[in-house]
């Protein structure tokens, strides 16, 4: 099985077999965006392609190479969209998660997708009766990383589930690709949850329903990929991790995206502009 974060990558392995338990969907939304629908509802199924059960949406466009504001916003509203589908129809606040290390540029797609996300929590709370109708309750949390803290992010995030109550989880991080022609394309949305640095081999304890006791959404974008996988070098340099020289440019550009989706998911009839008043 390859190195991958990606469903509509492991499901390409397993496109021309019949594998029972596994249904794919294919549309277009515009001229310049694909989404892919794989929905695996089977447990062999689920162990054949190597990964959970549950809804997967990928987002392609090559939007890392049109670097149009348009064009961007035309991507949040698209997996805005997405992401009001799953979410719960009943719930009142909503708790997104950063995973990663925003030191590390390649791993701070969920820092900075934060740094993006109009939280509303403490306003509904203090202001009702001043807060704007179309603003849901959402708040966020930052776990960083094992390495710095020395707590696994799945505990952290427990405990603040614990104390907050969230309806739901939207956790965003960095994902991992098979192919390099997939990094900083593909948008992917899904119900399963998350287990962090699983692409790259560093699977930490996850969080989803079971962990954390409400339904997780998980967001993220590849921005890595194995040296192994694009050369098949020898053994002592496959697990190596690349990604491009203009990562920087990357992330920022995609945490703007998510954070987009996110907003427009959340608080309805908002738009771009009041997003960035409210923000600034």
């Amino acid at each position: 099985m390859r190195y991958t974060d990606l469903a509509n990558e492991s499901y390409r392995l397993f496109q021309n077999v019949d594998v029972p338990g596994i249904t794919y969907e294919k549309e277009s939304c515009g001229d310049d965006i694909i989404i892919e629908k794989i929905e695996i509802t089977d447990d062999n199924a689920a162990q054949k392609i190597g990964k959970n059960k549950g809804r997967y949406i990928s987002i392609n466009s090559e939007y890392a190479q049109n670097r149009d504001i348009a064009h961007h916003r035309r991507l949040g509203r698209a997996l805005g969209e997405q992401i009001r589908g799953l979410l719960p129809p009943d719930g009142e606040l909503t708790m997104v998660v950063g995973l990663g290390n925003r030191a590390m540029t390649p791993d701070a797609l969920g820092p900075k997708t934060l740094e993006k996300i109009m939280v509303t929590k403490h306003l509904k709370e203090m202001y009702p009766h001043l807060t704007d109708e179309r603003l849901s309750a959402v708040c966020t949390f930052l776990p960083s990383v094992l390495g710095l803290t020395g707590i696994e992010s799945a505990d952290s995030v427990q405990a603040v589930c614990r104390a907050v109550k969230p309806s739901c989880v939207i956790a965003v991080d960095s994902l991992a690709a098979a192919e390099a022609c997939r990094i900083n394309d593909t948008i992917q949305l899904s119900d399963t949850g998350i287990a962090p640095g699983a692409g790259v081999g560093n699977r930490r304890r996850g969080l989803d329903r079971q962990t954390l006791g409400v339904p997780v959404l998980a967001v993220g974008i590849p921005v890595v990929v194995r040296l192994g996988e694009l050369t098949g070098t020898e053994e002592e340099y496959r697990d190596m991790i690349v990604t491009p020289k203009n990562i920087d440019s990357i992330i920022n550009d995609c945490s703007g995206i998510i954070a987009c989706g996110i907003n427009t998911a959340l608080h309805r009839n908002i738009t771009a502009e009041e997003i960035a008043d409210f923000m600034y």
